[in-house]
């Protein structure tokens, strides 16, 4: 019996200690694989963000007022498409209408005014021409008799010289004497009076050159006036079609109409207001903001990338995948730009512009035991911050 016994407990210790050999070694086994796992294994490292959205790769146009005004008609609608040249808003443009409408009545009447005015002005120098022309004429008549009458003077001279030498002798008798002085003096007033009308023709052409010169000028500066004005009230035409078609809104870009205002007809808007947003036609791509720290040095082009869209739950409709395109190389408003294009056919959800999401970006792969080391590392960092700022309210 007590031999028995002895042999069972020899046996229970000998179980005992196989159990424990085996659990050692399972635990070794189990050790060893795990070490393995973290010094062998990669595992994908994200960078992730929550600004993140799907827009189209052209950006979407804005749609402002160009003046300020009442709006008199609207064609806008959500989800419009539109054509380049379509016509979106209509500004009131009744004053420019009046006053266009003025001009042009205005440019009606001046042309007929400036036709006549340049043909009087022709016929005003073609008259001066034909003036100038019997001018000269009668002063050269004039001067003629003028000179007939001086050769009668000379002629005259003559005769009385010849008496006065025959009188001495008795050939002529006095009475024939004084005939010719007479005569010579008759002809010294009639070759004066010539002389006084030859005077007389220049004096008047000259005056008469004058007043049509003085009247030529006079029509020359009425018609550069009314040019003058034509051309004033053209450029004022040009700018009130101008103002006029600034008041028909128009759309800039092809695409859809995906943001509208809330504005209707009868609206005052100022200039510059936002009426409507046109998103151009084009492939998709994702929008993601970083922070600097996150992306710099980080995130690389080619790098892959899964979006999770909200208001979908990707265990029910999956990620939306995407590779890295483009960064941005400077920080605005503290944030960084990435671009993503997105893969094809990789989700079931109807992609549009403007859905929202949380994008995470595989930056690298690393060993397990490469992440812990980076984990405790920061616990590290941390805690002496704080210590400090424990120490500081005390």
């Amino acid at each position: 019996m007590a031999a028995s016994f002895s042999r069972t407990l020899r046996s229970l210790r000998s179980d005992g200690s196989r159990r424990t050999l085996l659990v050692a070694l399972g635990g070794v086994l189990v050790l060893s694989a795990w070490c393995a796992w973290a010094l062998l294994a990669r595992v994908a490292v994200y960078e992730s963000t929550s600004v993140a959205r799907v827009e189209v790769e052209q950006a979407s146009h804005a749609v402002q007022a160009p003046v300020a005004g009442r709006i008199v008609s609207s064609q806008v609608t959500l989800g419009r498409e539109v054509a380049v040249g379509d016509v979106l808003y209509e500004l009131d443009s009744a004053p420019q209408r009046l006053e266009l409408a003025q001009a042009t009545a205005r440019l009606a009447a001046i042309g007929p005014e400036l036709e006549a005015g340049r043909k009087e002005l022709e016929a005003h120098a073609q008259a001066g021409v034909d003036s100038g022309q019997g001018i000269n004429a009668s002063v050269a008549e004039a001067r003629a008799k003028n000179d007939e009458a001086k050769a009668a003077v000379k002629l005259a001279e003559e005769q009385l010289a010849r008496a006065q030498r025959l009188r001495p002798e008795g050939l002529i008798s006095q009475a024939e004497l004084d005939k010719v002085g007479a005569d010579l003096a008759q002809k010294r007033a009639a070759a004066e009076a010539v002389r006084i009308s030859v005077d007389r023709i220049g004096a008047s052409g000259r005056a008469s050159l004058s007043d049509r010169k003085a009247s030529k000028q006079g029509l020359a500066r009425e018609i550069a006036a009314l040019e003058g004005e034509q051309a004033t009230t053209k450029a004022l035409a040009a700018r009130l079609d101008y103002e006029i078609t600034r008041r028909v809104v128009r759309a800039s870009v092809s695409g859809t109409i995906a943001e509208v205002a809330n504005v209707t007809v009868g609206s005052v808007v100022n200039e510059g207001d936002r009426l409507a947003a046109i998103v151009p036609a084009g492939d998709l791509r994702i929008i993601a903001e970083y922070v600097p720290a996150q992306a710099l040095g980080r995130i690389r082009p080619g790098q892959t990338a899964r979006l999770r869209l909200d208001g979908f739950p990707w265990a029910e409709h999956g990620t939306v995948s995407a590779t890295v395109t483009r960064i941005a190389s400077e920080v605005r408003d503290g944030k960084l730009r990435v671009e993503l294009a997105i893969a094809p056919n990789t989700s079931n959800i109807p992609l549009q512009h403007g859905l929202p999401g949380h994008l995470e970006v595989e930056v690298e792969r690393a060993a397990p035991y490469v992440l812990v080391l980076r984990a405790a590392g920061k616990l590290v960092e941390s805690e002496p911050e704080t210590d400090s700022s424990s120490r500081g309210g005390s």
